[in-house]
């Protein structure tokens, strides 16, 4: 393995790659912890089969385009992020870009021969500048984590999330209308404006409205986003995997990308960054005691087991709702016959009617592992009519009453 000459936390990060290791959960601050299992903003019952994996690009003409969309315009700043696997040969080339349209401005990261990686914007007429680092700053064969950052005065490049080079200040008007889309992999959409292809491995491609701090790039570099984060435009994970021709976006502006040129069953290649988070599996759930008895109007506290979760994640239980088959109110009877909605333990009243067939409480339940991923589900909780020679579990009618009413 090549070994960086910029910084000891490129040769670290090198090292974690290489050997895929890392610990289980990602944390903060620590660059190997990086290819540990982050995860990624889900919801519902189940987690999508998402693969982790990037995409390699050719260098002659492989592309990824996110069509043009109003929410893909930038003004007074903006933010290019990715982490990039450059093979070190060709020419001038682009890892991200939002051409330039008539009248508008284009923006671009790029790699230059000598292994310089540079940012810069073109209006068309009278501004053309770019942000370089120095030579070698890319190092050919490593993954790295590449940003580039608009202040709306000055251009910055980050890598590895520290500063390599800036330009500025800058005049505030540069950034204006483009109706071309976002790039990745070239810069210009179709033949014969294809130029600048990059030769590499691309993944995590963010694109934000916003400046992004050193912070909040070292933040990105070492944990998962979430593609809830203010400013983000477009969040391409790349983990869709073979077969796939489109680049799903996880930000909620569904600017979705489509493959160019690639070959889905072996464009995708494998990836460390950002696995796919496994939410809980509610399916097993069952209260810790299924029966009350006796019927002596107390409450008992009811809690979960059961509950999974493939990555280890800490499961957090909520109880969501409390229903049964007997009406609440009553002569004689206590109310309400539940509470504990929004905590994780469900007390539940020790009480039936004389004259039926026996209780059942329906616990209506949200399971969630702290990362996105959360499944729902419902268990049941009895109280028989009697436990003599004629009894037996209660029949459940359906959750037709609300228990917690007063």
């Amino acid at each position: 393995m090549k070994t960086s000459a910029i910084s000891q936390e490129t040769r670290t990060l090198s090292a974690a790659l290489d050997g895929r290791s890392g610990q289980r959960r990602c944390t903060s601050g620590a660059i190997v912890a990086r290819f540990a299992s982050c995860a990624i903003l889900l919801s519902g019952l189940a987690s999508p089969a998402f693969a982790q994996t990037a995409l390699d690009f050719d260098g002659s003409d492989d592309h990824v385009a996110v069509p043009n969309h109003p929410t893909l315009q930038v003004s007074a700043a903006w933010t290019m992020a990715a982490w990039i696997r450059w093979t070190g040969s060709g020419p001038l080339q682009t890892v991200l870009a939002r051409p330039r349209a008539a009248g508008g401005t284009g923006i671009s990261m790029n790699i230059r021969p000598d292994g310089s990686i540079t940012s810069g914007m073109n209006d068309g007429v009278g501004f053309n500048g770019a942000a370089s680092a120095p030579a070698a700053t890319v190092v050919p064969g490593e993954w790295m984590y590449a940003t580039a950052v608009y202040t709306g005065s000055e251009l910055r490049i980050y890598m590895n999330g520290t500063l390599r080079g800036t330009l500025g200040p800058l005049p505030g008007t540069v950034v204006g209308t483009s109706t071309q889309p976002f790039l990745v992999g070239v810069e210009g959409s179709a033949s014969p404006l294809i130029q600048r292809q990059f030769s590499g491995s691309i993944d995590e491609v963010s694109y934000w409205s916003v400046a992004r701090t050193q912070p909040q790039i070292v933040d990105a570099m070492n944990n998962c986003l979430t593609g809830a984060e203010p400013g983000l435009i477009t969040y391409l994970k790349f983990n869709e995997g073979a077969g796939s021709s489109s680049a799903l976006d996880l930000s909620p502006n569904g600017n979705n990308g489509t493959l160019v040129n690639m070959d889905a069953s072996t464009d995708w290649v494998s990836s460390s960054f950002c696995p796919s988070n496994a939410a809980p599996v509610c399916t097993n759930a069952t209260p810790t005691t299924a029966m009350l008895w006796p019927p002596n109007h107390h409450f008992t506290p009811i809690s979960l087991n059961g509950v999974s979760d493939a990555d280890g994640d800490s499961v957090v239980i909520t109880i969501d709702g409390i229903r049964q088959d007997e009406k609440v109110k009553g002569p004689g009877k206590k109310h309400p016959d539940a509470h504990g909605v929004g905590t994780s333990i469900a007390q539940l009243r020790a009480e039936r009617d004389g004259k039926g067939d026996g209780r059942v409480y329906h616990v209506a339940f949200t399971a969630s592992d702290g990362n996105g991923g959360s499944c729902q589900g419902t268990v049941k909780v009895g109280v028989p009519h009697d436990q003599g020679k004629n009894g037996g579990p209660p029949i459940d009618g359906g959750p037709l009453f609300d228990s917690t009413l007063e």
